[in-house]
């Protein structure tokens, strides 16, 4: 297998100075950064360098559909936002989802100052705006994804042609799915309650 010099920088840091990792007669490069497949990882895995990429971008976009379209209305405002904007601060995000406050309220922010583009609803505030043009919160849509993401692997309907130590006790008999704390509760058909 081939692989290029670009490739070749890995987060990892060397006990020693001699110390080095070579992979096909390559030497890795120490990085403190990776980008592999648009997300960028870093040695701690705490995404914000990502994170702050993404919302640049997706400021970048909104500034684009601020100075192209000077007055929207509703529905073409969502079609915009929903295909050039969201779509760079959703993108892969089942693996970088934000747990700090802070970054959970920049990921916001954005929408916030999205839905001010629409003429109509600039003197309401978020909460109106949100159920004026019908878009639930981007945190809302990261803990959906991740229900169902899960819900997937339960059941078994993730992926079809592999074979995944993760069954299903019955067929289909997940009746609810709770989150308490940090622990998921699976309530069962029969009335029994499982912790994961």
């Amino acid at each position: 297998m081939r692989t290029h010099e670009d490739d070749t920088t890995v987060p990892y840091k060397a006990k020693s100075l001699e110390a080095s990792c070579f992979i096909a007669n390559m030497e890795l490069q120490e990085g403190h950064t990776v980008k592999d497949l648009g997300v960028t990882f870093d040695e701690q895995l705490k995404f914000s360098d990502h994170c702050y990429d993404k919302i640049k971008k997706a400021y970048s976009v909104l500034g684009l559909i601020k100075r192209n379209f000077s007055l929207l209305c509703r529905d073409s405002f969502v079609m915009l936002y929903k295909s050039m904007a969201r779509s760079h601060l959703e993108y892969a995000n089942a693996v970088w989802n934000p747990h700090r406050e802070g970054l959970i309220k920049d990921l916001e922010r954005v929408q916030m100052t999205a839905t001010k583009l629409v003429s109509e609803l600039k003197k309401k505030c978020f909460k109106e705006r949100l159920t004026a043009v019908k878009l639930p919160t981007l945190k809302y849509r990261r803990i959906r994804g991740d229900m169902t993401e899960l819900y997937k692997l339960l059941t078994n309907t993730y992926c079809t042609y592999c074979s995944c130590p993760l069954a299903p006790r019955k067929s289909f008999d997940i009746l609810a799915l709770y989150k308490s704390d940090y622990y998921y509760y699976y309530y069962y058909y029969d009335n029994t309650v499982q912790l994961v």
